[in-house]
């Protein structure tokens, strides 16, 4: 009887060569968890008066401050009135674009976060309040944003955060307003 010996030739090659491609593929997509293993991440906190730098902004709360009514421009003649209870916690901040290209902004990517509460901007049409700013590379801005809340509200673990959404481009920030 005549053996038949078949060796694993193409076949086999074609198997070793997918193997690699997908290896080198799945290391693209792969958790980096090794690279830090026994190392605390470093967090970084955030207050009034300090500096986030973003990839594309420089982002400072200057101030915070409540008041019952906003007026619309420096005349003071028209004015925005929180209803009932409530009044405008309102967080002066500046930010500078340090990328090479205009940045759009709106207070759609901020956010008021209180404990396990989390409050948008209100879209107050004044002077000095940011809404739709558009950036150019060098130049900065100081804008107000405008929260409508309770007025007994208690701020005390109050933070700002602000990521990056189709309608502006901060980059992550996360600033104690305490």
């Amino acid at each position: 009887m005549a053996s038949s010996k078949k060796g694993c030739g193409i076949g086999c090659f074609a198997i070793v060569i997918i193997f690699i491609i997908l290896s080198i593929i799945g290391s693209f997509f792969g958790s980096d968890d090794n690279s830090n293993s026994g190392q605390k991440e470093e967090k970084i906190e955030y207050s009034i008066g300090q500096t986030v730098k973003t990839e594309k902004i420089e982002f400072t709360v200057l101030s915070t401050d409540k008041q019952k009514s906003v007026s619309i421009d420096d005349s003071g003649y028209f004015q925005y009135t929180a209803e009932g209870n409530n009044i405008y916690y309102i967080i002066k901040v500046k930010i500078k674009n340090i990328s090479k290209e205009s940045i759009d902004l709106d207070t759609s990517g901020f956010k008021l976060l209180n404990n396990d509460i989390s409050y948008t901007p209100s879209m107050l049409f004044t002077d000095s309040a940011m809404n739709f700013d558009g950036i150019n590379p060098g130049t900065e801005i100081e804008r107000n944003l405008y929260f409508d809340i309770p007025e007994d509200a208690d701020l005390s673990n109050a933070t700002l955060e602000a990521g990056d959404n189709i309608f502006s481009d901060t980059g992550e920030i996360k600033i104690k307003l305490n």
